[in-house]
């Protein structure tokens, strides 16, 4: 017969806290750091490779593309005012004077493109002394909202 029991909150997360604490090995997993203009990496990143990411450039959006895909590690001097700075929020771009379905095939929205390879699997190091990776803190903020179980 399969027992089931709830456990009290405290303890489930006593023994997930190592789930939610951030990763060692960030470079392993090719991740990048996202700095403001000038602003030193973490530690981790310290021989990283550095880019400047100043303007919603094609060419700019298929290297770090190609960067990420790689997964080949990098310091992001993402410059405040284009768009990027959100991480859940691709930049705003415009076509007008077509219709969608006037669009061409090879339409290229090289903000957006930019906007994946700069946030898909980076750190936001943009405030000294607290990295943190998006996808842990979406987790965090799930589980913190979780209904604690009945019980002792």
């Amino acid at each position: 017969m399969l027992e089931v029991r709830v456990l009290p909150r405290q303890l489930i997360r006593s023994h997930t806290s190592a789930i939610m604490d951030p990763v060692p090995d960030v470079l392993g997993l090719g991740r990048s750091a996202v700095v403001r203009p000038g602003q030193p990496p973490p530690p981790q990143w310290g021989d990283c490779e550095r880019r400047v990411v100043d303007s919603l450039d094609a060419d700019l959006a298929r290297e770090l593309h190609a960067a990420w895909r790689a997964r080949h590690p990098l310091v992001l001097e993402v410059a405040p005012g284009l768009g990027l700075d959100d991480p859940n929020r691709p930049p705003h771009e415009v076509i007008e004077g077509l219709q969608p379905w006037e669009w061409p095939v090879d339409l290229d929205l090289p903000g957006e493109r930019l906007h994946h390879a700069v946030w898909a699997n980076a750190v936001d190091a943009r405030e000294p002394g607290r990295a943190q990776w998006r996808w842990a803190e979406a987790a965090r903020r799930m589980w913190e909202s979780w209904p604690t179980p009945p019980g002792p």
